[in-house]
């Protein structure tokens, strides 16, 4: 019998369209097309995406958020994903 849960699966699916949606933003950034990437990253899920971004090592940089995450997303939108880790890390740790 698996030990895979709803969540474990649901949380792999979404890191996964995560992944996918960071290496459609790089491939957007190398041809510098900002108005673009801004529409991907809002269709995607702006806090999700910048979760994912953040959390994960390289696609801060690879996916064009050092590039683009200050013109191209509404204020606040990056104060609000650290502020979702925090609260998830602080949960995690009190559980």
């Amino acid at each position: 019998m698996s030990n895979a849960t709803f969540d474990n699966i649901e949380a792999a699916r979404n890191d996964g369209f995560n992944s996918g949606t960071i290496a459609a933003l790089a491939c957007v950034t190398a041809q510098d097309s900002s108005v673009l990437w801004g529409e991907i990253v809002r269709a995607a899920g702006t806090q999700q995406i910048l979760v994912h971004a953040l959390t994960h090592e390289g696609d801060w940089e690879w996916g064009g958020f050092s590039k683009y995450v200050k013109t191209e997303l509404p204020r606040g939108s990056l104060a609000a994903a650290k502020r979702a880790i925090k609260t998830a890390t602080s949960k995690k740790v009190s559980s």
